[in-house]
């Protein structure tokens, strides 16, 4: 099996995690997904890691012309892209079982490459870059989605949540790259991306925002404690401890949250 997203991707491919994507992607959408993002009648989308096709829903939904692709390597999660899709109205939609690092796509295929939350569970991104690149059609564009949890700030602050969110980052960092963002254009440039732009869109939660928020993290944040034990022999008591003020935050007065994503653009220029 190609070793990308695997069966050691921390969060699974449980019907819970599935549904749990099509809510992450409504919460997302027209903050992270659907910012700054526009196209022209009868152009064409392939969204690499698409999973549940959570994030083709919203994209499908909000641009009724746009023609839409997805790839993942895993089945199920094409099975039940499928079925969600459908549920939708979208059922003229390509989806297919595959690496993201040998595309079964010819050249010059697309006008768009999408990815979000899917680099950082990948070692090497270059691979699946060249591979993005080499589908794009000449001036096509690709956008990107990451971020990097150690810009996830809290008031007030615990020593015991900053243990759990180093845990995290040890356990992303087992399989992925947790500081995705930080690298995006080195890595892009790298590839043959010209005209790269990063913007690092920061996210500040309060008051109904940071509950929404906490909620938000907190459903893929819990499953994933038992992995921070087993696989790195961390403190169970401190992590539960941690995730306790986690939940516990939007009951102090004065509480907030920040976080970084990182949107990255880079474009195909023509060949000569």
């Amino acid at each position: 099996m190609n070793p990308i997203l695997n069966s050691d991707y921390i969060h699974g491919y449980k019907t819970s995690e599935q549904y749990r994507l099509i809510r992450q992607a409504n919460y997302w959408k027209d903050t992270l997904i659907l910012r700054n993002f526009d196209c022209q009648s009868g152009e064409n989308l392939l969204e690499i890691g698409c999973g549940a096709g959570a994030v083709l829903g919203v994209l499908g939904q909000a641009f009724s012309s746009l023609q839409l692709a997805g790839i993942d390597l895993q089945a199920e999660q094409i099975e039940f892209a499928h079925r969600h899709l459908h549920h939708l109205g979208l059922s003229d939609i390509t989806l297919k079982v595959g690496s993201i690092e040998q595309l079964p796509w010819s050249d010059y295929q697309f006008n768009y490459v999408y990815g979000i939350w899917i680099l950082e569970h990948i070692k090497d991104p270059i691979p699946s870059l060249r591979e993005a690149y080499r589908v794009l059609k000449p001036e096509g564009r690709i956008i990107l989605n990451e971020t990097d949890i150690m810009t996830l700030l809290l008031y007030p602050d615990s020593l015991d949540y900053q243990y759990l969110q180093q845990a995290l980052w040890d356990l992303l960092a087992q399989a992925g790259n947790p500081y995705i963002g930080r690298r995006l254009s080195y890595l892009l440039e790298k590839t043959g991306f010209q005209d790269i732009e990063i913007q690092p869109w920061g996210f500040h939660f309060v008051k109904q925002d940071l509950q929404d928020f906490i909620e938000y993290v907190n459903e893929w944040l819990t499953p994933i404690l038992p992995q921070m034990i087993e696989k790195l022999g961390k403190d169970e008591l401190r992590l539960e401890s941690g995730l306790k003020f986690f939940r516990n935050l939007p009951n102090h007065p004065d509480s907030a949250a920040t976080l970084v994503v990182y949107r990255a653009e880079g474009r195909k220029l023509r060949e000569t």
